[in-house]
């Protein structure tokens, strides 16, 4: 349903599905890549194809929901009260497609939240779980996966969750780790997967420097090396080339 914006001067906004969305100058200040937009040719409706109506009013009200917070007594306790049960009231197949919405519209705060929202859901999950909430297809035999498992067991041995992987520095050898390749929004996700307690030297020293060096993310090694364990770093990754957005 699109909002209505109590202001006669309002932008609208067009949908994948074609649905128009009516919102205030205040609330498009909010989404970088509208105002962009609204600066160049502010007078026809604003298509976002890549956007369907789902996602564009959830941000809409996170946007509605985090003005009404910044404008109480105690703003910071409202932000995380309301932010809070705005992730609470989020189903598991709404995230990922709501994170690529907002890094499109660059709605960085709600994008934060998002990411952290997913971290907690899949911190102490197997793989397999990662591999099918992300939509990822295992690219290799069970013979492949048991020779690999077979040949580097030691990688597998006593890893009992993604977190735990990071929180013991449990990686691959110096060589073979150049190969992950990651993208910001993959990264942030990962950092908010490491308790701030836990110092994590790889990533530290080798993500993190990736990232600023601007590399992006190297489709298709993770079948060249037949390891399952690369499927969980490269998640969002894959995930967000299928949609055919660019987002590294």
């Amino acid at each position: 349903m699109a909002e209505a914006a109590d202001s006669t001067n309002t932008i609208s906004l067009k949908t994948a599905s074609g649905e128009i969305f009516k919102i205030s100058p205040a609330t498009a200040k909010q989404m970088p890549t509208v105002q962009s937009i609204i600066d160049s040719d502010p007078s026809s409706a604003i298509p976002l194809p890549t956007i369907n109506s789902s996602e564009l009013s959830k941000i809409i009200d996170y946007l509605d929901r985090s003005a009404a917070a910044a404008a109480a007594i105690d703003a910071a306790v409202a932000k995380k009260e309301f932010e809070a049960k705005f992730a609470k009231e989020l189903s598991p197949e709404q995230l990922l497609p709501l994170i690529l919405a907002a890094v499109h519209l660059r709605v960085r705060d709600l994008h934060d939240l998002l990411n952290t929202t997913v971290a907690k859901f899949i911190e102490n999950k197997s793989v397999e779980f990662v591999r099918k909430f992300f939509g990822i297809v295992n690219d290799y035999t069970p013979f492949e996966e048991a020779k690999f498992r077979e040949e580097n067991a030691w990688v597998f041995e006593g890893v009992k969750s993604f977190k735990w992987l990071f929180a013991h520095d449990r990686l691959l050898s110096y060589a073979h780790s150049q190969i992950l390749l990651s993208c910001w929004l993959a990264a942030d996700l990962l950092n908010s997967l490491i308790p701030n307690h836990i110092w994590s030297s790889f990533f530290i020293l080798g993500l993190t420097n990736w990232v600023f060096l601007g590399y992006s993310c190297m489709l298709g090694i993770c079948s060249s090396l037949k390891a399952e364990l690369w499927s969980l770093y490269h998640a969002l990754n894959l995930a967000a080339a299928r949609r055919a957005l660019v987002i590294c």
